[in-house]
């Protein structure tokens, strides 16, 4: 066997196949940068529109303020224990009632309607504030801008507040699942989840605009 000419066609494969995976590499970085520069000169409605994204409103150039805040997940089981002896109702969230890595559900039993979305609100808080009916209620706040009552699976969403401003964070938040039903909506359950003992970790800082943020 000629091994040399052997050795040869292995080398000028080995260095073909290099050749075409660099040129595959240039190309795509060629590709990314002339992507990010077509992005940083594209305005940022017209890259919305390319890409399907809609939106009704326009995008705030309101610099809110904000903490930086330390917590720890609230204890469901000691938390319901509490308020079984505080309000003296042993079974309080006892039945339909599910508690799973950190978060409560509750299926409700009593018929709540929302006629039209201009009761959301009003039902809602009405619902926090009843501590008979829901854990820290008074301590979620309604959030408009992430409810839905237009989905297939309508929600209404709450989340924890603190010094009066209001967290929007997957593990501060209650969750209300609607039913749609006739002319109305019927509230089936809610799923919560609550930080305790926060605390701000510095002092209250100005936070990026919703224009900002997307930029």
């Amino acid at each position: 066997m000629d091994f040399k000419k052997i050795e040869w066609i292995f080398f000028l494969a080995f260095l073909g196949l290099n050749l075409f995976l660099l040129n595959l590499y240039r190309e795509a970085r060629i590709e990314q940068n002339i992507t990010y520069r077509t992005n940083e000169t594209i305005p940022l409605k017209q890259r919305l529109a390319s890409e399907n994204i809609k939106y009704e409103e326009e995008f705030s150039e309101e610099n809110q303020m904000g903490y930086y805040l330390s917590g720890v997940p609230t204890d469901f089981y000691e938390a319901r224990k509490e308020a079984q002896a505080r309000l003296n109702i042993p079974d309080f969230l006892m039945s339909r009632t599910t508690i799973e890595e950190g978060m409560l559900t509750h299926l409700i039993d009593e018929s709540i309607y929302i006629k039209e979305a201009t009761q959301v609100e009003t039902v809602i808080t009405a619902l926090l504030n009843d501590e008979n009916f829901v854990l820290y209620g008074d301590s979620y706040r309604y959030l408009p801008q992430e409810s839905n009552l237009t989905s297939e699976y309508p929600e209404i969403i709450a989340g924890q507040e603190y010094d009066g401003i209001a967290i929007n964070d997957s593990s501060s938040r209650l969750i209300f699942s609607l039913e749609k039903s006739s002319d109305r909506f019927l509230v089936k359950k809610y799923s919560q989840t609550h930080i305790s003992d926060l605390s701000p970790l510095r002092e209250e800082m100005a936070i990026i605009s919703e224009k900002e943020a997307i930029n």
